[in-house]
């Protein structure tokens, strides 16, 4: 799976305020791990994120919310894209859980539609879906 991606860090300024986030809009469940603290992260804590929809190894997504002091918050902005079944429906549950909707259920190309959202730690992340 090469064209795929296999792991992802958010950096967050509340660890415990991100995992209620995620845990509620997405129901993702949270590993605490200790890490080596290092100049660049500035922290000994990350959090990996464990969804699997079917219990394949196939459609595991893992990374970590990674805890960073205020100075070091977004050094490297990117989007990534959660899939989803029910765009609207996941919205709901973002504004429910204090998100933002920055740019709401979009026709993108073919049958992809996507989403674009804050979370509670000012990352800005998007949504997919077929639907």
């Amino acid at each position: 799976m090469y064209n795929r991606t296999y792991f992802f860090d958010l950096f967050v300024e509340d660890i415990e305020r991100a995992k209620t986030f995620y845990n509620k809009v997405f129901d993702f469940n949270f590993v605490d791990q200790q890490v080596e603290e290092s100049p660049y992260l500035n922290s000994k804590i990350s959090h990996i994120i464990e969804a699997n929809s079917d219990n394949s190894a196939e459609s595991t997504i893992l990374g970590s919310l990674v805890e960073l002091s205020t100075e070091k918050q977004h050094l490297s902005p990117m989007i990534i894209y959660i899939p989803c079944e029910n765009i609207e429906e996941v919205e709901g549950k973002i504004e429910a859980s204090d998100g933002i909707i920055i740019s709401s259920k979009k026709h993108v190309i073919n049958d992809v539609y996507t989403t674009i959202f804050q979370d509670t730690e000012g990352n800005l992340v998007g949504l997919v879906s077929n639907h």
